[in-house]
């Protein structure tokens, strides 16, 4: 469960509760493990204790459940994909309250859109005869990942600027412009600029004003992202009362 899993990791540190660290979530998927693993270090080098979900459906419900339950300071988002399964039906859905709970709580959050860019299904046969003539990346023998279009990839922008329009605490988006996914970078199978510039388009036209989004010269797996967005938590989070 959620408190299991940040409970977990004050009883693998007896002395966490006394140092009074405060608690990151961070969201993780495995192709991306460069940029996880480089801003967890970063993060626990600034004096964070951070706890990682893998979101693929159930990691994700368990981290909003976190928060929810006020285990979490501050959320390190990088990884939303399961907001396009949701969309559109895909393995990893996490529900319709993902990327919703610390807007609700209002902590500091940094968010990114890490895999967003293609809807899972699994088995590979699942796929509906209407996706099927998509660029599609078997990641696996049996998970298939389909290359969301322009139209998916402006609606996913708008359903995550809805979300964190609603929320009560401070946010940052960082957005990589060298591509959202291990498969989509100059070169590999589901690279398309067009689609996600749509995404950021959309992000952009229903975003509030005051909304804070940044395009860093990078990608999503690269530690020079991971580093800047950890840069905007810390900011963040040093800003808290």
């Amino acid at each position: 469960c959620a408190a299991g899993a940040v409970m977990g990791a004050v009883s693998a540190d007896p002395g966490l509760e006394a140092s009074d660290k405060a608690f990151i979530a961070m969201s993780s998927m495995g192709g991306i493990n460069r940029a996880v693993f480089s801003a967890q270090k970063t993060l626990e080098d600034n004096g964070f204790e951070v706890v990682a979900f893998h979101t693929v459906g159930t990691g994700g419900q368990a981290m909003e459940e976190a928060i929810e339950q006020g285990l979490i300071d501050g959320v390190l988002d990088l990884v939303t994909h399961e907001l396009t399964d949701h969309l559109f039906g895909g393995f990893c859905d996490a529900g319709p309250a993902r990327l919703e709970a610390a807007g609700k709580k209002g902590i500091p959050q940094v968010v990114a859109p890490g895999c967003l860019d293609f809807i899972v299904f699994s088995p590979p046969d699942k796929i509906p005869e209407s996706l099927r003539n998509r660029k599609v990346y078997r990641h696996t023998p049996e998970v298939a990942l389909v290359r969301a279009n322009k139209d998916e990839m402006a609606s996913i922008g708008k359903a995550m600027a809805e979300k964190l329009n609603r929320a009560l605490g401070p946010f940052v988006i960082a957005v990589p412009n060298q591509g959202f996914s291990p498969a989509n970078r100059r070169g590999k199978p589901l690279y398309d600029p067009e689609a996600d510039r749509a995404f950021v388009e959309a992000l952009r036209q229903s975003l509030k004003p005051s909304a804070r989004i940044v395009e860093v010269d990078a990608h999503i797996n690269d530690e020079l992202f991971a580093k800047q967005a950890v840069g905007f938590l810390c900011e963040l989070m040093q800003k808290r009362p």
